[in-house]
């Protein structure tokens, strides 16, 4: 019966395994703020911008110096609130349509100086959307729907390198 007597020693060994890594991971989202938690950014936040009566923001960040990285987020009170968010970067102010558009991702197709996330089923936040601009400057939009208001913002020629 080795094999019986050994039996409760890998189970307990399991059991302590599965225990710690609950534990870790329990302690990851306790620890953690809904914008660090659900961004996906790294680097350096370079600036909140905020808008909608403050229902929503972008926070833009800079990546290893050479990429700009943007979510757009439900902030506060109305976290998780949204009925569809987006969030649109490019190199070139004319990409992006203007404050008060409902239209920031029709037609939009992604490419290397341009780089969008849209969708109607967003509640907490829309992106990470990801562009390389060394010595460049961004414009960006940014789009919520809250309850059947579409708030839509657009910044144009931001953080230019």
């Amino acid at each position: 019966m080795i094999g019986g007597q050994n039996r409760p020693r890998r189970v307990q060994a399991l059991a302590a395994a599965m225990a710690a890594v609950t534990m870790v991971v329990t302690g990851a989202l306790v620890g953690a703020t809904p914008a660090a938690a659900a961004h996906g950014c790294g680097g350096t936040l370079l600036q909140q911008y905020v808008y909608d009566g403050g229902f929503a923001q972008v926070d833009v960040y800079l990546e290893n110096g050479t990429t700009n990285c943007l979510v757009n987020r439900t902030r506060g009170d109305s976290w998780g609130q949204a009925a569809g968010m987006a969030v649109a970067v490019s190199k070139s102010a004319a990409d992006i349509p203007g404050t008060g558009s409902t239209n920031l991702c029709s037609g939009f197709t992604d490419t290397a100086t341009r780089q969008a996330d849209c969708s109607n089923s967003y509640t907490y936040y829309a992106g990470p959307v990801r562009i390389y601009a060394p010595n460049s400057c961004i414009s960006f939009g940014a789009r919520v729907n809250s309850g059947g208001f579409i708030g839509h913002q657009k910044w144009a020629n931001r953080h230019c390198a």
